[in-house]
């Protein structure tokens, strides 16, 4: 797990996050543990129904999130101040754009170079806008990073083992929920789909140092 802060020393900055919280384009990708206080910050197409629902919740139990508990988070939510947030660790995880990109395609069922060419037009609604996001939305604020640990879906495994140590959850595998059928959708990507991705993911692919993928002789 690549952490982004030692534990030891001053949480990273929580000026304006409260309010980055209320106005987030996501609010069903803040998963909240009032009594643990900690923040698991979900991307989709990062393995996070497998972490949600068949680890964390079944594991622990206590959290509150849009999806399944609406009131208890709007209050959470609008009663949430930076100071108060500073006493919660946050974490998340993230994943090379390229690859997510053919996960996203497969998983709205769409072909990747439709995708490509109609993206504004196929995000504009749910449950497509808020599976094409950027993950930097999760992770930083005004160019920094917001979170305590952010782990790698590449070394899934091994970095949530090291998270859940951290949250104090007991040693547990991590199973693959919602596995999307690549093969009909998502063949190799062409020269032109890795630099639209590279384009349209740009602050993801500075963010996490991710580097796009070589053409295949």
């Amino acid at each position: 797990m690549q952490a982004l802060r030692d534990t030891s020393l001053a949480a990273p900055s929580r000026k304006g996050l409260a309010e980055a919280f209320r106005a987030h384009p996501h609010p069903g990708g803040i998963i909240v543990h009032p009594e643990r206080r900690f923040i698991y910050m979900k991307p989709t197409k990062t393995a996070g129904t497998s972490i949600l629902r068949k680890v964390l919740e079944p594991k622990l139990g206590g959290f509150i999130h849009h999806k399944d508990h609406p009131e208890a988070f709007a209050d959470w939510l609008t009663n949430i101040s930076d100071e108060e947030l500073t006493s919660y660790y946050i974490f998340s995880v993230v994943r090379d754009p390229w690859d997510r990109f053919q996960s996203m395609a497969a998983h709205l069922k769409i072909h990747v170079q439709d995708l490509v060419e109609n993206f504004d037009e196929v995000t504009a609604k749910e449950p497509a806008f808020s599976h094409t996001l950027p993950l930097i939305l999760y992770t930083h604020l005004d160019g920094e990073p917001f979170v305590d640990a952010l782990c790698r879906f590449e070394h899934l495994a091994g970095d949530m083992a090291a998270l859940f140590k951290t949250i104090s959850l007991p040693e547990t595998e991590l199973p693959h929920a919602n596995k999307s059928n690549r093969k009909k959708f998502a063949n190799a990507l062409t020269a032109a789909q890795i630099d639209w991705v590279a384009n349209h993911y740009s602050r993801d692919v500075a963010a996490y140092g991710y580097a796009a993928p070589k053409i295949s002789a």
